[in-house]
């Protein structure tokens, strides 16, 4: 029973908040943190990125995947570019792709190499300068590590 008014508060707070979806202007930045697990292995993330709007739906800016657990270690740090589709006010979609560096423990077949990735995701917008994502997304690492799929189930983003 009580789940079921939970559910029903969550649902009357994200349809009563007021959101507008042109929030974005050229030039404005956008911080988030979001954490989930990498896989293969199964490692903890964390993942800060630091975006700069640089058109209406295009963003550009610099992400870090940081998956940790036990003796293991793997971090990335990538140039980005964001792309949201639609013109929903609050859910929209969005595609990305990045490339930079990787870095990880002995455990990996390497210590260093490149880092390429590309991810699909939606963004809800809860308010005119917070929002809620989740994002997956396929990495490749050679030689550290041929591929891997990163998914920060839950990202804060933060209008500045």
């Amino acid at each position: 029973m009580r789940f079921s008014h939970l559910v029903v508060a969550l649902v009357l707070f994200f349809s009563c908040t007021p959101s507008s979806a042109e929030r974005l202007k050229e030039g404005d930045w956008i911080g988030s943190a979001g954490i989930g697990f990498m896989s293969s292995p199964a490692l903890f993330l964390v993942s800060p990125h630091l975006e700069r709007v640089h058109s209406p739906g295009l963003f550009l800016g610099v992400l870090m995947q940081a998956g940790m657990g036990g003796t293991n270690a793997l971090f990335t740090l990538s140039f980005t570019a964001r792309y949201q589709i639609g013109n929903d006010p609050r859910l929209r979609p969005t595609i990305e792709a990045g490339a930079g560096i990787t870095s990880a423990t002995a455990a990996f077949s390497s210590s260093f190499g490149l880092a390429l990735h590309v991810g699909m995701g939606a963004e809800y917008l809860l308010s005119n300068n917070l929002a809620l994502s989740s994002v997956v997304r396929a990495n490749f690492a050679p030689p550290v590590q041929g591929f891997f799929l990163s998914w920060p189930v839950i990202q804060g983003r933060y209008l500045f």
